[in-house]
């Protein structure tokens, strides 16, 4: 028998896969046991006709595609960032492929996604759908009163990864040094987030940096966004990608600062949003970042209402109502 306290075979070779093969996209264990236990609960209620599942992680749709392929049901698919293959991951893009012509619906969060699985894949194209992020009108964060204090705060509260980082940012504001402004970047971290660390060191030695490298609580993460002077966007990695965090931004309506390639999505929406904002482009030098930032920081902390443009396009009613469309069948 096996020795107590050891790690069972089956989890040591899905360990081997994550770290060497699929460089931890997904375990294969983990979606084939999903699978089971939906298979169970979709035995016990045959008026089940559908399945959904978002990415990432991408076991979900793995764990999909192996209900899907037992017959009966409807598989939608959908993709709230693109799958980044890594390496060059024959297998991962392999899945990948299957994974796009197996289900029944795709379904992208950007239109620029969307044209990229079109053109990736030609055979699935009829199949892809846009359905934005957005916001709950009947959830929608407003600005809070700003908290005496003797500087502002442009905030930044969500996770960096896979190239999503401020180093442009905090090289810039190190470069203009601007009295009475501290950046405030909170969330987890990611080896894989490439941060400049002995930037940001000196940065925070110098009190303009507060980096707390953990979550916090969503209310207390909610609280200090809705009390910042400037709010700040990282996605220096992807054109396509639009954080969720973006339309909160938008509904706050104080100035908002992103770091982005040029003509990114991100951009697309900031451009119509009615919110005043500044756009560092990846490919900026240091000085054209602290150029654009110096003029970012003549904006007021007052909030500004949205356009009509973004409260009509982003509101998630029509949305919800797209998307069970798709669920029934129905293509909208």
């Amino acid at each position: 028998g096996q020795a107590a306290g050891a790690i069972p075979l089956r989890f040591q070779f899905e360990a081997f896969l994550k770290k060497y093969v699929l460089k931890g996209y997904f375990p294969f264990l983990w979606a084939r046991d999903a699978a089971r236990q939906a298979q169970i609960v979709l035995d016990a209620n045959p008026g089940i006709g559908a399945v959904f599942s978002t990415f990432p992680p991408l076991a979900d749709h793995l764990a999909a595609m192996m209900l899907r392929r037992r017959g009966g049901l409807r598989w939608i698919a959908d993709y709230r960032d693109p799958v980044d293959t890594g390496l060059n991951n024959r297998l991962v893009a392999f899945i990948e492929r299957r994974m796009m012509h197996g289900a029944d619906a795709i379904v992208a969060n950007t239109g620029a996604a969307a044209d990229d699985y079109r053109r990736r894949f030609p055979r699935a194209s009829s199949k892809v759908h846009v359905i934005t992020n957005g916001f709950d009108p009947e959830d929608r964060l407003a600005a809070l009163p700003l908290p005496a204090r003797d500087h502002r705060v442009l905030l930044h509260a969500g996770a960096m990864y896979y190239g999503r980082n401020a180093n442009l940012l905090v090289a810039a504001l190190a470069h203009l040094r601007p009295p009475g402004v501290r950046l405030a970047l909170i969330g987890p971290v990611s080896y894989a987030a490439g941060l400049d660390e002995p930037l940001y060191r000196s940065a925070a030695d110098e009190g303009w940096l507060e980096f707390v490298r953990e979550s916090v609580p969503r209310a207390e993460a909610q609280r200090r966004t809705q009390e910042a002077n400037g709010l700040v966007i990282l996605q220096p990695q992807s054109v396509r990608q639009i954080p969720s965090k973006l339309f909160e931004y938008i509904l706050i309506g104080r100035p908002i600062l992103c770091l982005a390639p040029p003509r990114s999505a991100i951009e697309e929406v900031l451009a119509r949003s009615g919110v005043p904002y500044v756009c560092l482009y990846s490919d900026d030098t240091v000085a054209e970042a602290a150029a654009k930032l110096d003029r970012y920081l003549a904006f007021p902390s007052e909030p500004t209402a949205p356009s009509p443009w973004f409260m009509e396009t982003f509101d998630a009613r029509p949305q919800a109502e797209y998307l069970a469309r798709l669920l029934g069948g129905r293509e909208a």
